[in-house]
């Protein structure tokens, strides 16, 4: 589960208190307003659980650290085949099996990337432009539907039947001169 887009974080975008930024809190959105209950700690004016980092979680070593869910939000969560949610592991196991230890880097970058909007935005960009040179260079018209979806789907350019990519052939070609010169 991500932080709530409210909860005030650090420098290095870990949630902290509002009223004390050198506590972590856990920071995850909550699913309803709290209820004030007799002892009278619940705050009702924050949509974020402000409960400490990692609190009530099994490894008490986790308490106060970093970006660490709550018990409520999914810290004493079990990984892999333990946890209540797992089918295949596919995804974790298995998506990143074929990469190298560069692509594996790219793809963590990416994730990233994909969960903050302007550099989702760059990055979409980057694809349909690998997608668009991928094209030229193969005349695979899957790398050109791919583009077009692409721009189309995540406003960057308007849906149409004919791209303008400025520069690409001369790209390839200096790419194809360069090839043979070697």
């Amino acid at each position: 589960m991500k932080i709530h887009p409210d909860a005030p974080t650090d420098a290095d975008g870990n949630p902290v208190h509002p009223d004390d930024a050198d506590r972590y809190i856990c920071g995850r959105p909550k699913s309803e307003s709290t209820t004030p209950s007799e002892h009278g700690r619940e705050r009702d004016d924050v949509d974020f659980c402000m409960l400490t980092a990692g609190h009530g979680t099994t490894d008490p070593k986790r308490t106060g650290e970093p970006g660490v869910a709550c018990k409520h939000h999914g810290g004493n969560a079990p990984k892999g085949r333990a946890n209540g949610n797992y089918q295949t592991g596919a995804f974790s196991e298995h998506l990143q099996s074929d990469l190298s230890d560069r692509e594996r880097e790219a793809f963590g970058g990416l994730v990233e990337a994909f969960g903050d909007q302007d550099r989702a935005q760059d990055a979409v960009r980057e694809l349909a432009a690998e997608a668009l040179i991928k094209y030229k260079r193969s005349g695979d018209h899957r790398f050109l539907r791919e583009a077009r979806q692409l721009l189309s789907e995540f406003n960057i350019a308007d849906a149409t039947d004919h791209l303008e990519v400025d520069g690409v052939d001369d790209l390839l070609m200096q790419d194809l001169r360069e090839a043979h010169d070697e």
